[in-house]
């Protein structure tokens, strides 16, 4: 069992979401993967995943999510299990809403590649912004700084990140 990978994978779903980035999102799950959030029925395969990601984030002008901290232990030789604990702000249709959630996945190797299997989101705590911080957005946060330049380093490390993406898309 590779932890690191498995670490990563997590880390490429919240840095994914946070871009807007679906399809990259779909693409971290096995093709029959499950997924369960607190509303609806489970979901099974890719596109039915990324459907839904993408409902969930209509309306959604920013968002924050960060992997607290992951747990993880062998369940086989190609499969795992793991807990992973992030808190996300999101500003979404004019609200900003902090949460903290709770994964629970399971990971397989495929063909090289180590994919959730199932991941199902509990959230543990949700809040809208108090209202002394109602002036503050994340997304006003973000626009801020939209326009800094990357600096070479960062470009760097972005590319090496998402060797798909051309530095465009970065």
């Amino acid at each position: 069992m590779d932890a690191t990978a498995i670490r990563n994978l997590a880390v490429r779903y919240t840095l994914s979401i946070d871009d807007g980035r679906i399809d990259d999102v779909a693409s971290l799950f096995a093709p029959d993967a499950t997924f369960a959030a607190r509303y609806g029925e489970p979901l099974r395969g890719r596109a039915s995943i990324a459907e839904f990601l993408a409902a969930n984030a209509r309306g959604q002008e920013a968002s924050a999510h960060s992997v607290l901290g992951h747990l993880i232990e062998p369940d086989g030789e190609d499969r795992a299990v793991g807990i992973v604990q992030v808190a996300a702000v999101l500003d979404k249709d004019g609200a900003t809403l902090r949460f903290s959630l709770r994964c629970h996945d399971r990971y397989g190797l495929l063909d090289g590649r180590w994919l959730f299997t199932h991941r199902g989101i509990v959230v543990r705590h949700q809040e809208p912004a108090d209202a002394r911080q109602a002036e503050w957005s994340l997304a006003a946060a973000r626009a801020e700084q939209a326009d800094a330049a990357l600096d070479e380093q960062t470009s760097y490390v972005l590319a090496r990140i998402w060797p798909t993406r051309d530095a465009g898309q970065l």
